[in-house]
């Protein structure tokens, strides 16, 4: 799958802009509303509302409104064209869930749901499109890569199960039955990623790195990279959305995670969970000189595991409602991390654990030799799944907070 990825790359950019994302590509979702004149009362809205809630499947006064989360989904994404991390030095491409050449979970609720959500459709290489490529190599990519997303899926699945087992961070979305329904319509995408360096970007890093330097005079001992905002990035500081990603690369330097912050009265580094958030997947605060960047060591055969921030956000929540529950009872316990659980009795493990949502970039190193492949797989839940305690937020409300031009009302129906 990374050779094929290389191939792709490797087309001429006019073939790969006919696979470019777009509103036939983005996440949707159709909801159904009440029809208002825009001209009643707060008690007329009320009393609307709460008739709603009563009776959510009347269809009395009522459409649907389909809206648009945009540069989400498949589809190609030119060098510094992801609308959501722009300017950053890659290019990559995007696949949902590989209907209909994989079975796998229904894509849509039914249809008496509230809402209905999902993916747009995927952007294959075809040989009339990218007329560069044989017609076998088309057929080999797709079903390749298809081969290779159901490894992931299942793979990633596991995860998801070893994650929520009371040895672990505990069930974070309730019962078993429960997490796996939240993964029917999944918005899971298998990206393939190209960066590419060229020997200018090391000369402005390098004047900038002058200038933005922070942190107490030891930080090189821990082999801590501390630039920020001002300097050119593969993939700028991120954390990435759903509950986890299995990231394949080609081997080369380039990819750091945040070990922490500085504190400079000790001259250590601590942990600051200020930097991770479960609702946004970027933040200005991520740029900060007073982080400390340690370089992701890569083993040949092994996936490289970002937790994302659907699951920060569940197991914070479940993690925070367990605690209130054991306070009340005047029982004073401290969350446990996963890491933290090994060798513990049951008893004194906290009843809900919380995570934190992986920090990390991609920065141009010169020993990358000019370029860096990657695959990420993104394995993440329906937009509509809601979180385990109230205000039960759906997931694409986060979405649509976190994306770059928020969200398009399509159309009413």
């Amino acid at each position: 799958a990374l050779q094929l990825s290389r191939e792709f790359f490797k087309l001429p950019l006019e073939e790969k802009q006919r696979l470019q994302n777009g509103k036939k590509s983005w996440y949707w979702v159709r909801e159904k509303v009440f029809q208002t004149t825009g001209a009643e009362t707060a008690r007329e809205r009320e009393t609307v509302d709460s008739e709603r809630a009563a009776d959510p499947e009347s269809d009395s006064d009522t459409h649907n409104r389909l809206m648009l989360i945009p540069s989400s989904g498949p589809g190609y994404r030119g060098m510094s064209e992801d609308a959501n991390f722009s300017g950053d030095l890659r290019e990559s491409y995007n696949l949902a869930y590989p209907f209909p050449l994989l079975p796998g979970p229904p894509r849509h609720p039914s249809e008496t749901s509230e809402v209905d959500c999902g993916t747009g459709v995927n952007l294959w290489p075809r040989a009339d499109m990218c007329i560069s490529a044989s017609p076998e190599w088309c057929e080999k990519f797709q079903s390749k890569t298809a081969e290779y997303f159901s490894v992931c899926f299942e793979t990633a699945t596991r995860l998801r199960r070893k994650l929520s087992s009371d040895s672990c961070l505990g069930p974070f979305l309730g019962s078993e039955a429960e997490a796996a329904s939240a993964f029917e319509g999944t918005t899971t995408l298998l990206g393939f990623t190209h960066y590419t360096f060229e020997e200018s970007i090391f000369t402005q890093s390098a004047e900038t790195e002058g200038a933005e330097q922070s942190g107490p005079d030891n930080a090189s001992k821990f082999g801590c990279n501390q630039t920020g905002q001002g300097r050119a990035f593969g993939i700028r500081p991120h954390q990435d959305d759903g509950l986890c990603t299995l990231l394949y690369t080609d081997g080369k330097p380039g990819l750091e995670y945040a070990a922490g912050v500085w504190n400079n009265a000790t001259g250590a580094v601590e942990s600051d969970l200020s930097l991770y958030s479960g609702q946004m997947c970027r933040d200005d605060a991520q740029f900060s000189p007073s982080i400390c960047w340690l370089p992701v060591p890569f083993k040949e055969g092994c996936w490289i595991v970002n937790l994302g921030t659907d699951l920060f956000r569940w197991s914070e929540m479940k993690a925070n409602a367990a605690r209130e529950r054991e306070t009340g009872g005047n029982r004073q316990k401290e969350a446990l991390s996963c890491q933290e659980v090994e060798g513990q009795t049951e008893e004194t493990v906290f009843e809900g654990r919380r995570c934190k949502a992986t920090l990390h970039r991609v920065v141009p190193m010169r020993a990358a030799g000019g370029e860096r492949f990657s695959m990420p797989f993104f394995f993440e839940p329906s937009l509509g799944v809601r979180d385990p305690v109230s205000p039960f937020t759906r997931r694409w409300e986060y979405l649509v907070t976190d994306a770059s031009g928020g969200i398009i009302l399509d159309r009413l129906e």
